[in-house]
């Protein structure tokens, strides 16, 4: 009996590691030529039903190759022509000398048509159902400047690099591929990967994932990382890096972003309440430690006043501070715990980035103004500006689109979104969404509830269905109007009284919905700025009445 449960632990062990996809990348960089020669190992574990003959990998690298990519014609669309105008030896691609598997029978590939960043690899032999294959890869890596998305080959000549080895594309009943255009959302499955890095010896590695060890010769360092259930490929080789970091009680914080004036004790100080609020409202981060970026950051920093000179600058340093790390922070803790598609649920994330920055200010900067100390200047503080909280500005930003009627589904590709929406009021739109939600919900607290979706989910695939349901199974509300109204169209809340009529005693308050569409409101009895009674009116197709007790109301007031 013993000898027997020994092979079965045995047996089971052995089937965990299969069923573990894996990358082991050899790399060796070049400064003088920016390139760097990769051999590559990556073994495809199929997790589904399904028999494959081919696989698919992203070789992102390559959309830099030509003036025709879809990288390429992406930045057109921008009216950026700083690509266009570049130099052949500023813009990169990939040279692939060999793909074989594990008997060192060469495989056969191409790329599919329109994806010059995505390889169609054909098997010799096929992937059967939870069963793994290996592919050998050769290649070298010619890395393009930084100036077309901050990522790239630097003036300093170090690498900051994202995107930049070959990875499997996802299946999961069909192949998710497509190509690179400049929207940091590769979608790939989770891997234990493994970097050995040579390159000079002045030059040193920054990386999410852990260091096993660090060799030195006369000519070359070797560093070598490993990571288990990994998605980020970002790495910096560089010869000063700037960064620093902050061991807190949850994990350890590493970031180069910063603040001028500010003493590192507060920056530390402030680091430790954000990796408290990420853990006390997202679980446990899965690793030993977070890296935030101040490209990250500047491809999606704060808009607002916040954005002028510093002599103008309405809000205190440590609070710009706290709030740049907090949303790049934000980004990726969750882009980290939970795996989604990025180019097609990206709303998702999006949405529990924003909702958890409008619940930090609430707790811990309720009197923050949206004009900061401006609310208090002479002149200033007469309009009604001055009186909206912080909060208020994703508001604005979100109805500056839907006044122009040039907001978009949440639902729609991201890669099919205006710049604005894209970068800004999408965002917006979606954690303003799920602070709705939670006003709605009143028989649960939302927080709570994505705390547990995102510890039952972790380090897993997730999708718009799967949270949908997981919503729907934690309150007796009806939520169809927020995934089939809000998330995935154009409609918005728009809602007037019609009338009101007096009886002995009460109010009948008639609520118009001036929308096609079935989404709840709020009314507030006031008597004068105090609130008296509040509820929800649901389900309102054309026009509903509800009684309201009159209770010395003077007046009623939707969403106030």
């Amino acid at each position: 009996m013993y000898k027997f449960y020994i092979c079965f632990l045995f047996a089971l062990f052995s089937l965990t590691i299969k069923s573990q996809n894996k990358i082991e990348v050899n790399a060796e960089f070049n400064i003088e030529t920016k390139s760097v020669t990769i051999i590559q190992k990556i073994v495809y574990f199929n997790s589904t039903n399904d028999t494959l003959n081919k696989v698919y990998l992203n070789d992102w690298n390559n959309s830099y190759s030509t003036k025709s990519t879809p990288l390429a014609k992406r930045f057109e669309e921008e009216f950026s022509t700083k690509f266009h105008l570049a130099k052949n030896s500023q813009r990169g691609f990939t040279t692939v000398t060999s793909i074989r598997d594990d008997s060192n029978q060469t495989l056969t590939y191409t790329n599919p048509k329109d994806h010059p960043d995505v390889l169609e690899v054909d098997l010799n032999n096929p992937v059967l159902p939870k069963s793994s294959y290996t592919l050998i890869l050769n290649y070298i890596l010619v890395i393009p400047d930084n100036s077309f998305t901050s990522y790239g080959f630097t003036n300093n000549k170090d690498f900051e690099l994202k995107y930049w080895y070959i990875t499997p594309a996802v299946y999961d009943g069909k192949w998710h591929y497509y190509s690179n255009k400049d929207l940091d959302d590769l979608y790939v499955p989770k891997a234990d990967i493994t970097l050995t890095l040579t390159h000079p010896r002045n030059y040193q590695v920054v990386s999410e994932l852990d260091f096993v060890s660090i060799d030195s010769n006369q000519k070359a360092q070797t560093t070598i990382l490993y990571g288990k259930d990994r998605i980020d490929t970002y790495l910096l080789l560089s010869k000063l890096p700037n960064y620093g970091f902050v061991q807190t009680d949850d994990f350890i914080l590493v970031s180069n972003i910063g603040e001028k004036g500010l003493p590192p004790q507060d920056k530390a100080i402030l680091t430790d309440k954000i990796t408290a609020f990420l853990t006390e409202h997202l679980g446990p981060y899965p690793h030993k430690k977070l890296v935030v970026s101040q490209v990250e950051y500047s491809k999606s920093p704060l808009y607002g006043l916040n954005q002028l000179p510093d002599f103008l600058r309405p809000f205190p340093d440590s609070f710009q501070y706290e709030l740049k790390l907090l949303k790049t922070a934000l980004n990726k803790y969750i882009d980290n715990l939970i795996l989604v598609n990025p180019r097609k649920d990206y709303w998702l994330n999006d949405g529990l980035q924003i909702y958890l920055m409008i619940k930090y200010v609430e707790d811990n900067y309720p009197d923050m103004k949206l004009l900061g100390t401006l609310a208090n200047v002479w002149g200033l503080r007469a309009f009604h500006a001055a009186d909206v909280n912080f909060n208020f500005q994703y508001y604005l930003y979100f109805m500056e689109m839907a006044r122009k009627n040039r907001d978009q589904p949440l639902t729609t590709s991201k890669d099919s979104l205006i710049k604005f929406n894209e970068s800004i009021a999408g965002k917006y739109k979606a954690g303003l969404g799920l602070n709705y939600l939670n006003e709605f919900t009143q028989d649960t607290d939302l927080l709570k509830s994505i705390k547990e979706f995102i510890e039952i989910h972790q380090l897993k695939t997730v999708s718009t269905v799967d949270f949908e349901v997981f919503l729907k199974s934690k309150t007796n509300k009806n939520l169809d109007w927020f995934f089939e109204d809000y998330i995935d169209t154009r409609k918005k809340l728009d809602f007037k009284i019609k009338r009101i009529e007096e009886t002995n005693d009460s109010l009948l308050v008639t609520i118009k919905n001036k929308r096609d569409n079935k989404m709840p409101v709020q009314l507030f009895a006031l008597n004068e700025d105090s609130i008296k009674q509040k509820l929800w009116v649901e389900n309102i197709k054309k026009t509903k009445t509800v009684a309201i007790a009159k209770d010395t109301i003077t007046k009623f007031v939707l969403d106030y």
